[in-house]
């Protein structure tokens, strides 16, 4: 808790100076969230460790690449595997990591100095040619292009020196190069094969790769020539458990040391077990419904104002988080920098959205799909949501897809009606609103609503490329009095981060973003 604190006091000082299973039938509207414990790296060095950590995660990985794979099904794998040009020290600074110094040259370059004792997990050497090569691989990436394409190139300057050149000056510079998607790769390996790393990554990180078997597990093994001090277990297995209860069984009878994406309603299971921990955070998460502005009848305003207003996210939160949440009413989670603090958030009017549909050519209602990734947890909260549309007229069929499947199908649009959350990794706004809102990040980049304003466009524009917070935080208010009555999403909620842990792993630390770092994990005999 005090490194997500801290980082978001480092945020609001680089901001504020120089310019982030079926619904159970009963709500539980009185009940109290269920608190647990953040974490320490420290660990008992008198106590015998275990050689392997075993993980239980929700969703299969989608690809082992950095620029290619974002979602946290491949980034809590990934993280261990790569490394950044910045890390974030225990006191949520920006620190060095791949680069060991750097320089602000002007508002618009920085210099960095690359470790000269870095070697990829193939046993090459990493030198600045492949920093630079990254770096402009990651600003090219229709994937990830959006947390680093404030650069325009990476230029190299000799074997050990890179100089980065920006558009425009930018808040986030520093900070975004600590996100797991800006990561190093190796220049020979890639430019051999263009998707060499989506099946068998090497990078120069903590834990080397090992084996994925597809639908099943990936594991990795702690890598011997890692720059840093050597992961503490030897081996990872990530066991691939989509249904909630299983993840937890599984760590009850001791098959699994750690479950990610523990659902809420196996919170009080843990935290009653007197072998198993709990940990929990207030994440950077944003729960929403993306509505697909480039199909009829959602090209509509008014049919998207009418979902907004058939949905009640507070009776999501209590009937399916049991009260752990918040009702969100923007894209941004208050604790990212930028926030626009007042917006309203929609109420649920179910004559207003009839009314609305009616006037829309839709009197009789409409028939719509609604996609999400298989897990327990989100699946029931598009079946609370069918239920609401249902009340104004909205007929929905909910498809239930396996991760990869489920993003191929989205970025290419073929959806109506699609459930995602979206981390707010770098901790500030424009994170947000330029990878979910921007027309130039349509599809892979984040906007699968596929939205399209000139005016938004240009809001969002004119608060990322300045270092005055004010001028920023305007553009934001007028960016969001646009969202508001364009709707092209129906935003729903902020979450915590939960982590089952059996009793006997130590040195976890939870991290708000969901990406945690195991190279300090242990788990004794």
């Amino acid at each position: 808790m005090k490194k997500f604190i801290c980082l978001l006091l480092v945020l609001s000082m680089l901001f504020g100076i120089t310019g982030c299973s079926s619904a159970p039938e009963e709500t539980i509207k009185d009940s109290e969230p269920i608190e647990g414990e953040t974490g320490s790296s420290e660990i008992d060095e008198t106590k015998e460790a275990s050689d392997t950590l075993t993980i239980a995660v929700a969703s299969d990985i989608t690809s082992l690449d950095p620029h290619v794979g974002k979602e946290v099904a491949a980034v809590v794998v990934t993280n261990n595997i790569y490394a950044t040009l910045l890390t974030l020290d225990e006191n949520g600074e920006v620190a060095p990591y791949v680069a060991e110094s750097w320089n602000v040259v002007d508002d618009k370059t920085i210099d960095f100095k690359i470790r000269e004792d870095i070697t990829f997990h193939d046993g090459s050497k990493l030198t600045a040619e492949d920093v630079a090569f990254s770096l402009n691989r990651a600003i090219e990436s229709k994937y990830i292009s959006y947390i680093i394409n404030y650069a325009s190139n990476a230029e190299v300057i000799d074997e050990y020196n890179v100089r980065l050149h920006l558009n425009a000056p930018y808040v986030g510079s520093l900070i975004n190069l600590t996100v797991p998607f800006t990561a190093i790769v190796p220049k020979a390996v890639v430019e051999a094969n263009e998707n060499a790393l989506i099946e068998k990554p090497i990078g120069c990180g903590p834990y080397e790769f090992v084996e994925w078997e597809h639908g099943n597990y990936c594991k990795i093994k702690a890598y011997d020539g890692y720059f840093m001090d050597k992961a503490k277990t030897e081996n990872i297995i990530f066991r691939i458990i989509p249904e909630g209860a299983q993840r937890t069984i599984a760590l009850e009878t001791g098959e699994v040391d750690l479950v990610y994406d523990l659902p809420v309603n196996e919170l009080s299971i843990v935290k009653d077990n007197e072998n198993l921990q709990l940990y929990s955070t207030p994440s950077l998460n944003t729960w929403y419904i993306s509505m697909n502005n480039d199909k009829e009848p959602l090209s509509d305003i008014r049919v998207r104002q009418a979902i907004r207003y058939s949905i009640n996210a507070q009776e999501i939160i209590d009937s399916i988080l049991y009260g752990a949440g918040e009702v969100a009413n923007s894209i941004v989670p208050p604790a990212a920098t930028g926030y626009v603090e007042g917006v309203p958030a929609y109420e649920q009017d179910i004559e207003k959205a009839k009314q609305l549909l009616a006037d829309a050519g839709y009197p009789d209602g409409l028939n719509l799909s609604l996609a999400v990734a298989e897990d327990t947890t989100r699946v029931a909260v598009c079946q609370v949501i069918q239920n609401q549309l249902a009340k104004a007229g909205i007929n929905v069929k909910i498809d239930i897809y396996d991760s990869s499947t489920y993003y191929d199908h989205a970025n290419k649009g073929e959806f109506d009606l699609a459930f995602y959350f979206w981390i707010c990794a770098a901790g500030h706004a424009d994170y947000q609103y330029y990878s979910l809102l921007h027309s130039s990040q349509k599809g892979p980049g984040g906007n699968r609503s596929f939205y399209d304003n000139d005016k938004a466009d240009a809001y969002i524009e004119a608060a990322r490329n300045t270092l005055d917070t004010k001028v920023s935080l305007e553009n934001y208010k007028k960016l969001e009095e646009i969202v508001y009555e364009e709707s092209p999403n129906a935003i729903l909620c902020y979450t915590n981060l939960n982590v089952g842990a059996s009793r006997k792993v130590d040195g976890f630390v939870m991290q708000p973003a969901g990406y945690h770092n195991l190279e300090t994990v242990v788990v004794y005999k």
